[in-house]
C-alpha cells in the first residue's frame, strides 16, 4: 500500500492521492489506567476555565496537562501536583489561543532532522520553558508506563454515542471514524481541503508545542463523500469487540478499535486514493502540520514523521456530522452604541427582553438576508441586510459580519472579538458585563464544502463540525514512525 509520503499521483489522475497510513498508536496502558474517561479530555480549544479545573484537579495523568501547557505561574499543571487554572491560565484568554503567552513564542520551536540524533524531546533551549515541560511531562508518562505504544501499526476506528437531548436514553447521534497518519497536501492540491482562515498565534502554539513533544497529541477532523470498501471496513470492525470503552461524565460512550489486516489496510488505500477530504475541525492545527514539514524540509532533510498527522476520517455520508455556529462576543462597547452605528448600513429589529422572538426572526432571515443577533442579556436587537453576494455564492453572515460590522463600521481589533461555541455562553459573557454577544446562523454543509472547492476562505471560527473526538484515546509519537 502507499506509504505516507508517498508521492506518487493516483494512477489515471495526475493527483496526489488522500493517503491514511497505519500508525503505532501511543495509548494509557489500561493496566496503569483503569477509567479512560478521567485521563482523557475534550479538545484543548473548547475547554473553558472550569473545565480545565476539574479535568486538572481530578487526575493526575489528565492529558490536557500535556496539551494545555501555560507559562510558569503558582499553579503549574505540568507538576505532578492537582491544580487549576490560576494566574497565566491559558484558557482564560479565549477560546483561540489556549496556552499563548505571546503569539510569536512558538515561531521559536523547532524540531531536530534526523541528524541530531541524541537531542531529547523539547530540550531546544529555543523553545519556551511551558512547552519543554510539556514534553518532559509526556516523555515522563512514557517512561513510567502510563503511556505505551502499541506492538503493530494500525488504522483505529473511533465511535462517539452522544445521547440525544429530550430523547428516551436509547437515542444517540453517532460519530464514527478512522484514526490515521493522514499524508500532508497543500492546499492548492486540491487533496485536503481547508475552508477556514487561520491566525498566526494559535497556529505558532500548537506548532511549538508539536516541535517540543515531537507528537501529534490531537487529531484533526476530516470528512469526505464515502460510501465504498473503506466504509464498508469501518463498519464491519465495530461488530467485533472494542480494544477500549469509557464513558464520560456527559454520558457519552467511547469506543476504539484497531484494523491491522494488510487486505483491510491495502483495500482502504486503494479506496481513499482517488477522493478529496474536507477539513472540518483543526485549521490550525493542519496549518501548524505544513509549517513544521515545511521547516524540516528547509534543513535539507528527506522523509520523515513530519510529513503526515494526526487525523480521524469520517464518511459524511455514513455519519454526518453536525454543523453549528460559533457566536461571537464585543468587548468595549455598549448594545446601545453598537445599535447605533449599526444603524448606518444595517436594518434594525428591536425584541426588547424577548429572545425568543429575536432567535425566530434570525431563523427566518438565513437564506434570504444576512442577519444576526445583537444582546447584552437583557435586550434583544436583529441587525440584517439584504443578501450579499460574491465569487456567484451568496456572502456568508459571518463575511459580512466580520468585513462591514465589526471591520469597517466598528473599527474592531482582533483582541476585543471573542467566540463561543454555545449560545449560553455568549450571552452569558454579555449578562455579565462583559459587552456584547452577536449569535448567528448556522452555515450548510453544501456551502461550506463550494467555498472549500472553489479553494475560498471564510472567516476563522464560521463554523463548528461536531461532536468532535476526545482527546488521549491514541496519539502519535513522532519516534514511532
Amino acid at each position: 500500500m502507499p506509504s505516507v509520503t508517498d508521492p506518487s499521483p493516483t494512477p489515471g489522475t495526475g493527483a496526489r492521492p488522500l493517503v491514511l497510513s497505519p500508525f503505532v498508536g501511543v495509548r494509557y496502558d489500561p493496566e496503569r489506567v483503569s477509567d479512560l474517561a478521567a485521563v482523557t479530555s475534550p479538545p484543548y480549544d473548547v475547554l473553558d476555565p472550569g473545565s480545565v479545573t476539574a479535568l486538572t484537579a481530578e487526575e493526575l495523568h489528565n492529558i490536557v496537562r500535556v496539551v494545555l501547557p501555560r507559562p510558569a505561574g503558582p499553579a503549574d499543571w505540568t507538576s505532578d501536583e492537582r491544580s487549576g487554572p490560576g494566574e497565566g491560565d491559558p484558557s482564560t484568554t479565549g477560546d483561540e489561543s489556549p496556552g499563548v503567552a505571546d503569539s510569536r513564542a512558538g515561531e521559536a520551536g523547532r524540531i531536530g532532522s534526523g541528524g541530531e540524533a541524541g537531542r531529547q524531546p523539547g530540550s531546544d533551549p529555543d523553545q519556551p520553558d511551558h512547552y519543554r515541560r510539556a514534553a518532559g511531562l509526556l516523555n515522563r508518562w512514557r517512561a513510567e508506563g502510563i503511556l505505551r505504544a502499541d506492538t503493530e501499526a494500525a488504522l483505529y476506528v473511533y465511535e462517539q454515542r452522544v445521547p440525544e437531548s429530550g430523547g428516551n436514553g436509547r437515542q444517540q447521534f453517532v460519530l464514527r471514524g478512522m484514526f490515521g497518519a493522514v499524508a500532508l497536501r497543500e492546499p492548492e492540491e486540491g487533496v485536503i481541503l481547508p475552508h477556514e482562515d487561520v491566525m498566526p498565534g494559535p497556529v505558532a502554539d500548537r506548532l511549538a508545542l508539536m516541535s517540543a513533544c515531537e507528537a501529534n497529541l490531537e487529531p484533526i477532523l476530516l470528512v469526505y463523500d464515502g460510501g465504498g470498501p473503506a466504509s464498508d471496513l469501518v463498519e464491519a470492525t465495530v461488530r467485533s469487540e472494542p480494544l477500549v470503552y469509557a464513558r464520560t461524565a456527559d454520558g457519552v460512550d467511547h469506543q476504539l478499535w484497531r484494523i491491522t489486516d494488510p487486505g483491510a489496510l491495502s483495500t482502504i488505500a486503494a479506496d481513499l486514493a482517488p477522493r478529496q477530504a474536507l477539513i472540518a475541525d483543526g485549521h490550525h492545527r493542519y496549518a501548524s502540520y505544513l509549517k513544521l514539514q515545511r521547516q524540516i524540509r528547509a534543513t535539507g532533510a528527506g522523509p520523515g514523521p513530519w510529513d503526515s498527522g494526526l487525523a480521524l476520517l469520517v464518511d459524511q455520508h455514513a455519519h454526518p456530522l453536525r454543523l453549528t455556529a460559533i457566536h461571537r462576543t464585543v468587548a468595549g462597547i455598549t448594545l446601545a452604541e453598537l445599535v447605533t452605528r449599526a444603524g448606518t448600513d444595517f436594518a434594525v429589529e428591536s425584541f426588547d427582553g424577548d429572545g425568543d422572538r429575536a432567535h425566530d426572526a434570525l431563523a427566518a432571515a438565513r437564506g434570504r438576508r444576512n442577519a444576526f443577533v445583537v444582546t447584552d442579556g437583557l435586550r434583544w436587537d436583529l441587525l440584517s441586510i439584504p443578501a450579499e453576494t460574491t465569487a456567484g455564492r451568496g456572502r456568508l453572515d459571518t463575511e459580512v459580519l466580520h468585513d462591514r460590522l465589526f471591520g469597517r463600521i466598528l473599527g474592531l481589533a482582533e483582541e476585543h472579538i471573542g467566540y463561543a461555541h454555545s449560545e449560553r455562553a455568549a450571552v452569558d459573557h454579555a449578562r455579565n458585563g462583559h459587552g456584547v454577544a452577536v449569535l448567528l446562523n448556522p452555515v450548510d454543509v453544501a456551502t461550506v464544502q463550494a467555498v472549500a472547492r472553489e479553494g475560498g476562505r471564510m472567516p476563522r471560527k464560521s463554523t463548528s463540525f461536531g461532536p468532535k473526538p476526545r482527546t488521549g484515546f491514541v496519539m502519535r509519537m513522532f519516534d514511532q514512525h
